[in-house]
């Protein structure tokens, strides 16, 4: 019997001794077809281990299903959820119609009212409709960082977003779904555009957590998004530079500086700001304070 071709995993090993390769071997492995990579995990688990190392393993892999379970039943949840809401709008569409229909049958015509006043050019809004449409935006906001916060807690532990305060000098927790903070409004809508652009608006619908297939679809790419930064916070700009400001990377390609970074034992993502030479005279909520224009 032939010895198994070993050549995915050898070639690896070899990617995982620098942290500048980190992307090579990534993808490397995202290139794998199944059965090869499925018989790459075989090959690695068989190889010989102390018994710390197999625990680490075993730990690692009942996250794994822990996780791949947990999601499962969300949506399993949310698909009941959607059964039930689709069942209940049909009942009150049938129950309208009725109710209209009976309306329109008893009663008398109506006098015909005078002609009502042109409402207002575009150019001359009233108040009102100024403040609704600011209104509209502001839940926009809210359910979009309501939905990205529901998001992160389906990764692989639910995981809090901070940001690095310079004036503290140390991380500070970001409410998501806090429409009246104008730093989470600014740092949400600029995370979406650098990282999820496809998304930005379907995670500002309000059924999107009732809709199967923008949740899934964007949850994967939540997820790979977060595999990305999870690498990010690994490299050699995180280990040997300042890591308390935007990598140069970030910088040159004007984009909010993310990655997931150790905080108290946890991992979280971070947000980072320029650095103090790039961001003077702007202040913290200014999108300028966090990246290059």
């Amino acid at each position: 019997m032939s010895a198994p071709d070993d050549t995915n995993l050898k070639a690896l090993l070899l990617l995982s001794k620098e942290s500048p390769l980190a992307r090579a071997r990534e993808s490397l492995l995202r290139g794998l077809p199944d059965d090869e990579l499925a018989e790459l995990v075989a090959q690695m688990i068989s190889r010989d281990k102390p018994r710390g190392d197999l625990e680490e393993i075993a730990r690692m892999m009942l996250d794994v299903i822990m996780r791949r379970d947990a999601q499962n039943d969300a949506l399993i949840s949310l698909a009941t959820k959607n059964d039930t809401a689709v069942t209940t709008s049909d009942r009150e569409i049938k129950a309208n119609y009725t109710s209209e229909t009976i309306k329109n049958n008893s009663a008398p015509p109506s006098r015909k009212r005078p002609a009502s006043k042109q409402p207002p050019s575009t150019d001359q809004e009233t108040a009102s409709t100024k403040r609704a449409k600011h209104g509209d935006g502001n839940k926009k906001i809210s359910l979009r960082n309501h939905n990205l916060g529901f998001m992160l807690g389906q990764t692989k532990q639910a995981i809090e977003v901070v940001y690095w305060d310079p004036r503290q000098k140390d991380y500070s927790s970001l409410a998501l779904g806090n429409v009246h903070n104008h730093l989470v409004n600014v740092l949400v809508d600029r995370f979406f555009i650098d990282y999820l652009p496809g998304d930005i608006e379907i995670c500002a619908s309000e059924d999107f957590l009732q809709s199967q297939e923008d949740c899934t679809s964007t949850q994967l790419r939540v997820n790979k998004v977060f595999e990305r930064l999870v690498e990010r916070g690994r490299g050699r700009h995180c280990i040997l530079g300042d890591t308390s400001t935007a990598c140069d990377m970030c910088i040159k390609g004007k984009r909010l500086c993310t990655r997931v970074v150790r905080v108290g034992g946890l991992n979280k993502l971070g947000f980072f700001p320029l650095p103090e030479d790039l961001r003077v005279g702007r202040k913290l909520q200014e999108l300028e304070f966090w990246v290059q224009p």
